[in-house]
């Protein structure tokens, strides 16, 4: 058995009034401590082991951020998990005894700190009610006790429920809203978010990206934030160079709080496939400088266009249009010099052409003939 006092307990203080155990841990209230004004109360949290072996160490002393003369915080305390509720009855702010309950974090400010997270008041608290007269808390869910509440009669008394507790100190955003993107088949396309830690506590957001088909990653998988800070995220999609033109992807990010209550947003991004018209088309051919009956290799080239991209060949000599790349062609028999304009037209899905024009000039083929000598 232990006794367990305030270190700096006083006459008067009600140490004891209200008490409350979870695991190692004790909490006890002291209604009538002074610290904060007349009567304005604390708790204090004890833990097992703490000062040696099976020893019970006083930890922290709690007092609210608005605490004040006649609160009469630590009248209830509860406990649970990481979570600690004191009820201050007497809490003036929306009435004289209105009352009012404070939720205090376990690490909330720093390891084995116990910070002020939230304080509780229903919307329809008035004067008299000692809002908080008792407190519960099990698992994430907190009941308060108002034993003067006059909504079904003068002191009638109400309880409230408060689910989920913890949703009020964990909140995360991803944004803004991704605006669908396009690009070539066989390109990355980079979509920059922020994600932001919303709550009043600090914590590690996982990131996870769903639904696509297309190969998509978010970098960094994790980052851990501060209170109401943020970093950037990426996400990147391959887009596959067999991309059909004007297919397109839907890629879901999540954010994950590791903390207490999952709390996520996500942000839904759309990556499709553009048109890139052709453009800086070019062609070579060999040999350079053919000969009549010589078969004529060409190559064409484009420096941009979505696939797939069409060679149409005017060879200029009054022979048919002809497709393909690379093609080889042979020139029509001729006695003379001869000189041919010929045209590249490259072609895809989208609307426009490009064209490249070169001469090619075709020498004839010239055949001696040994010289015979006859005699007179």
């Amino acid at each position: 058995m232990a006794k367990l006092t305030a270190s700096d307990g006083a006459m008067n203080d009600h140490f004891g009034v209200a008490v409350a155990i979870d695991g190692n841990v004790v909490v006890v209230g002291a209604l009538f401590d002074d610290d904060s004004g007349d009567n304005s109360g604390s708790a204090y949290v004890f833990g097992r082991n703490q000062g040696g072996a099976d020893q019970w160490g006083e930890g922290t002393k709690l007092t609210p951020s608005s605490g004040a003369a006649g609160d009469r915080f630590g009248a209830s305390v509860a406990i649970g998990g990481g979570t600690a509720v004191i009820g201050a009855d007497g809490d003036d702010d929306n009435g004289s005894d209105a009352g009012a309950a404070y939720v205090f974090e376990r690490d909330l400010g720093g390891a084995d700190q116990w910070g002020e997270a939230t304080k509780l008041a229903p919307v329809d608290i008035a004067a008299g009610d000692h809002f908080a007269v008792s407190v519960v808390i099990s698992g994430d869910t907190v009941v308060v006790g108002a034993d003067g509440d006059d909504g079904n009669g003068s002191d009638a008394g109400a309880a409230y429920v408060y689910p989920s507790i913890r949703d009020h100190f964990y909140g995360v955003t991803l944004g803004p809203p991704a605006v669908a993107r396009s690009g070539v088949p066989g390109d990355a396309v980079t979509y920059t978010l922020r994600v932001t830690n919303t709550g009043i506590l600090s914590d590690t957001v996982d990131l996870a990206v769903a639904g696509y088909a297309w190969s998509t990653a978010v970098t960094p998988p994790s980052v851990d934030l501060l209170p109401m800070c943020g970093a950037p995220v990426t996400v990147t999609v391959d887009i596959p160079v067999a991309a059909p033109l004007g297919h397109s992807d839907i890629a879901t990010v999540t954010a994950i709080l590791q903390g207490g209550v999952v709390s996520d947003s996500s942000v839904l991004t759309t990556t499709a496939v553009a048109c890139v018209e052709a453009s800086g088309a070019e062609f070579t051919f060999t040999p350079t400088e053919p000969l009549v009956g010589d078969v004529v290799a060409f190559t064409g080239t484009v420096v941009a266009g979505t696939t797939p991209i069409t060679c149409l060949w005017d060879f200029g000599d009054g022979t048919a249009v002809q497709v393909g790349n690379p093609i080889s062609h042979a020139f029509p028999l001729t006695n003379t010099e001869q000189t041919y304009s010929v045209v590249m037209t490259v072609s895809n899905p989208c609307p426009s052409q490009d064209t490249a024009s070169y001469p090619a000039t075709v020498q004839p083929r010239w055949t001696y003939l040994p010289l015979v000598l006859r005699g007179y």
